[in-house]
């Protein structure tokens, strides 16, 4: 008796939502986006079989927030001058992507969740697929402690001086992180990174990588009174992810811890085409 081999069937991409901003500075993509849905129709987000983002890195980051249970692939409209780092820029007619798009391949994405607490005792939880920096707000350097947790023991730091610590995802790799000396890593790599921005004290701190699993970072900010009325401290911190920015709560208390592990309740799913890692491996270089 023979017995076939089983094989997982390709992933078929035929129904498309297209996902595109119609506003000022951005009618090249909103003009690129309705032609290619004349040629290729529009099907609801619920029965697509994949999401196309038109536009920049920015919509893609958006479209992954609000749709991660559906595979993304990202789009740059020809003539556009957006840096795109993880859209396909090849695309220039309907029949251009749906070739693409048979060679598409999806890759899960690790997403990376943040507690923050305020000075008033409130919490809120936030999600990034890039990253989450932790910088200074105000023309001080910030002062912070880490304590990384690594599941039954834990490893403190002594205060750090420096503009801002990055935690980064595989794929935030080569944003913020990499502009301020951090590793770029494979966005297939189940890692994350931790590098520190302008650091004074202590000087020189190498970024590392480690495995995402069970790393918590627990960083704790370190402010001083302003005045001796208690007046606005200095050295406050921002919180910037994914293009977005928290500073304080809605009352104005300002962040005195942020907690950030990868999240095990929210991914993303980004369909490309090649070897992703040879995205990596180009950035380095450039």
């Amino acid at each position: 008796m023979t017995t076939k081999k089983s094989s997982k069937a390709k992933p078929s991409y035929k129904r498309l939502h297209f996902v595109y901003a119609e506003s000022p500075g951005k009618e090249l993509e909103a003009k690129f986006a309705k032609k290619l849905i004349k040629a290729l129709g529009q099907t609801p987000i619920e029965k697509a079989d994949a999401i196309v983002s038109v536009g920049g890195d920015g919509l893609l980051l958006e479209t992954l927030r609000q749709h991660h249970g559906k595979p993304i692939y990202g789009i740059k409209a020809p003539g556009s001058e957006s840096r795109a780092f993880w859209l396909d820029k090849g695309v220039t007619s309907a029949e251009k992507l749906m070739q693409r798009l048979e060679r598409a391949h999806p890759i899960n994405l690790m997403q990376l969740e943040a507690e923050i607490t305020f000075s008033n005792g409130k919490k809120k939880l936030c999600h990034a697929f890039n990253e989450f920096a932790v910088e200074r707000h105000g023309p001080q350097s910030a002062k912070i402690s880490v304590n990384v947790e690594l599941g039954d023991c834990a490893v403190n730091s002594d205060e750090i001086v420096s503009n801002g610590l990055i935690i980064s995802t595989p794929m935030g790799s080569t944003g913020t992180s990499r502009t301020v000396g951090g590793s770029v890593v494979d966005i297939c790599s189940k890692v994350v990174l931790v590098t520190v921005s302008g650091p004074y004290s202590p000087r020189g701190m190498a970024p590392g990588v480690l495995e995402a699993a069970g790393k918590v970072f627990d960083v704790r900010v370190h402010k001083e009174p302003n005045t001796p009325d208690k007046a606005p401290v200095k050295r406050p911190v921002r919180l910037d992810f994914d293009g977005k920015t928290i500073i304080e709560d809605d009352d104005g208390s300002d962040i005195e811890r942020v907690r950030i592990k990868a999240s095990h309740k929210k991914g993303g799913t980004i369909l490309v085409t090649g070897n992703p890692a040879l995205r990596a491996v180009m950035t380095m270089f450039r």
